[in-house]
């Protein structure tokens, strides 16, 4: 009904980690996804954005007397493969007994291409050790990240890749 409704195509928003523990385990304990230990294994990060969200929506008294269903569209197959994706690439770029104190850390968010939907969101190596989402949360400039997008607009609407252009002095 209303609310579902209200949820979808509302962005996920930055800002600190403050609404309650038990919203995220209940939020946990939708994505199905734990580890050996009964942690949750993949999408931390994106339970941690979607309290968030919900919390800044509603507020909290209202999340926390229940009786809401969440409905995203992270994909929880894409999520685990993102996760072990970002995981795997710092491990090799940074083992974490190189520097155990501050490993370096990553990002990465899949979109849909037609629909804009986040698909999945990772926010860094681990949750547990760095519940900072640097993904929807860290105040950076994204330098070249923009760059591919521009060219395949370029390139979809007129210019090709081909032409050379004279260096002129």
């Amino acid at each position: 009904g209303g609310r579902r409704d209200g949820l979808r195509g509302v962005s996920l928003p930055a800002g600190a980690l403050q609404a309650a523990r038990h919203t995220t385990r209940h939020l946990k304990a939708q994505t199905g996804l734990h580890d050996s230990d009964g942690r949750n294994a993949a999408g931390l990060y994106c339970v941690d954005a979607g309290r968030q969200q919900v919390m800044g929506r509603f507020g909290q008294a209202d999340v926390l007397r229940g009786g809401l269903r969440i409905y995203t569209t992270i994909d929880m197959e894409l999520q685990a493969e993102a996760e072990q994706a970002i995981t795997s690439r710092l491990e090799q770029i940074d083992p974490s007994t190189k520097n155990p104190a501050e490993p370096l850390q990553g990002a990465l968010v899949a979109l849909d291409p037609h629909t804009g939907e986040v698909l999945a969101l990772v926010g860094g190596r681990d949750f547990h050790k760095s519940p900072f989402d640097r993904a929807i949360q860290a105040q950076r400039q994204p330098g070249s990240a923009f760059k591919p997008l521009l060219f395949a607009a370029a390139i979809e609407d007129c210019c090709s890749p081909l032409p050379l252009v004279p260096a002129l002095p």
